[in-house]
């Protein structure tokens, strides 16, 4: 299962999942140290009708573009596994189904 989680840096997105929670743990303090980094989590939820608080984003992005970006990035990943594994898809014949808890 891949984890919804992002993280910015100096208010650009620099990871997303497992990768963007590893980076976090393995930076040190003193890298972070003069840089505005945040690591976004369970941002699916705000899709959620009474939907939860926002986390506290960086300026200028909104829930919709943390969201947007997550999803363009799992569905990349997505089609270039399953296109190593059997064969080229085109996009217009892909669904998709997203769950929110």
């Amino acid at each position: 299962k891949t984890k919804t989680c992002v993280l910015y840096k100096d208010g650009k997105l620099v990871a997303w999942g497992w990768q963007a929670e590893m980076m976090a743990l393995e930076t040190s303090q003193r890298e972070f140290r003069g840089s505005d980094v945040q690591m976004l989590e369970k941002f699916k939820l705000c899709l959620a009708e009474g939907s939860f608080d926002a986390p506290n984003l960086p300026g200028g992005v909104s829930v919709e573009d943390v969201i947007q970006y997550y999803l363009k990035c799992i569905s990349t990943l997505a089609r270039q596994r399953y296109e190593e594994a059997f064969v080229s898809v085109a996009e217009r014949e892909t669904r998709w189904c997203l769950t929110v808890p």
